[in-house]
């Protein structure tokens, strides 16, 4: 299984090298924990990711930031600066599983969306969807931000959101945005998807897309591959990969994933 594990590890470094496209200047960058659920037959096992929400005038990026230091990581040691010793060492300093972006573009009313699934990066994108909010008269505070409640239906979910308008934006985690303020917090009522801001800095840093070779697909399909990889990892990496053989006395792992859009069957 190790040599499995490095020779994964250092196939990626092809494809996370890229080019990139600068969409715009941010301005804020907003940090997130994101609490998700990765097995609902473990309730009890929620997972954790550090997330970053970079703001500019026309264009947002929303990505994980354990994910972003890892593949730099693996850039490093494919370049020579370093070599498995290293990423097994530091891997576990940058927590994060979650490996898509969302990128708003407001001019154009788009979300571009990317992901990726082993060696494959997908891209879809979508015009920038309509949370109908509910605003409520219950307040509180989050992160020092005075909030007030409101709420919505979205993609099989209901959920429940503190926003302020003390960060007069019309954004938020995720896809999610639409309101007189900056979401700082917002959640699943069942509690298996939860976003909240954590700390914001004034900055001036471009916001960058991957010039990669992207399978372009659309949300439907995107979401089938992702529900096929997420339920039986091992089995999705024999499909794809090559990988022929499993040697362990542990049995495979199998995971009930709660995927976030719920829509989609």
């Amino acid at each position: 299984m190790k040599t499995l594990i490095t020779t994964a590890v250092f196939a990626l470094a092809t494809y996370i090298c890229s080019a990139q496209t600068v969409l715009d200047t941010a301005y804020i960058k907003c940090y997130y924990t994101y609490r998700y659920m990765r097995d609902t037959a473990n309730p009890d096992n929620m997972r954790s990711d550090e997330m970053t929400l970079l703001v500019g005038k026309k264009t947002s990026k929303f990505y994980c930031y354990g994910a972003f230091q890892r593949d730099s990581l693996i850039i490093s040691i494919s370049e020579g600066n370093g070599d498995m010793s290293d990423f097994s060492a530091k891997r576990s300093n940058y927590k994060g599983e979650t490996f898509f972006k969302v990128y708003k573009n407001y001019p154009e009313n788009k979300i571009t969306f990317t992901d990726r699934i082993l060696t494959t990066d997908y891209l879809y994108e979508e015009s920038i969807p309509v949370q109908e909010w509910k605003i409520h008269n219950d307040t509180t505070t989050v992160s020092g931000y005075k909030c007030r409640k409101a709420t919505c239906t979205f993609r099989g979910r209901n959920y429940v959101a503190w926003f302020t308008v003390e960060i007069p934006m019309n954004n938020g985690p995720y896809k999610f945005g639409g309101l007189p303020g900056l979401i700082v917090k917002i959640g699943d009522t069942k509690s298996n998807h939860i976003f909240e801001l954590i700390g914001t800095e004034t900055v001036k840093e471009p916001v960058l897309l991957e010039t990669r070779d992207y399978l372009k697909t659309n949300r439907k399909d995107y979401t089938s591959v992702y529900r096929k990889y997420k339920h039986n990892f091992i089995n999705f990496l024999k499909e794809n990969m090559g990988v022929i053989s499993y040697s362990s006395d542990r049995p495979l792992p199998v995971w009930n994933n709660d995927v976030i859009e719920r829509d989609i069957k």
